[in-house]
């Protein structure tokens, strides 16, 4: 009998963590043990961006909770390298918020000057590539 936990949302396998993380369509992250699975608590950094830690072999990484969902739920075009949350809520990582950019899509919404950049300025953060 499988202790895996079923969700009432779309999962996938962490890519380059196979078997060890899952990643939601709703913004959530969740390890995988003998005993089922257990959420990953996302830390809210400076520029108010959630990032959760993941370990492989003993290596921690520290990844942006946004950018795995949208790696892992929406494919990005080759030019398109920029993730962007819709309703500016930087914590809101689900799919159907979050949209990708290109470099010159990102300079049109800056120069908008939207809230969303005012925030990450503010914080000296920028939107960057990652």
């Amino acid at each position: 009998m499988s202790k895996t936990k079923k969700f009432p949302y779309d999962t996938k396998q962490i890519k380059g963590f196979e078997h060890k993380y899952l990643v939601s369509n709703i913004g959530e992250v969740f390890r995988i043990t003998k005993k089922g699975t257990r959420a990953v608590k996302a830390r809210t950094i400076a520029s108010g961006h959630l990032n959760v830690t993941l370990c492989k072999n003993g290596e921690q990484g520290i990844f942006y909770v946004d950018r795995l969902v949208a790696s892992h739920f929406m494919e990005p075009t080759t030019d398109q390298k920029y993730v962007l949350h819709k309703d500016d809520d930087l914590t809101n990582c689900h799919i159907n918020n979050l949209e990708w950019l290109t470099k010159q899509q990102r300079q049109e919404y800056i120069e908008k000057d939207n809230k969303y950049f005012r925030l990450l300025r503010k914080h000296r953060d920028g939107l960057s590539e990652y």
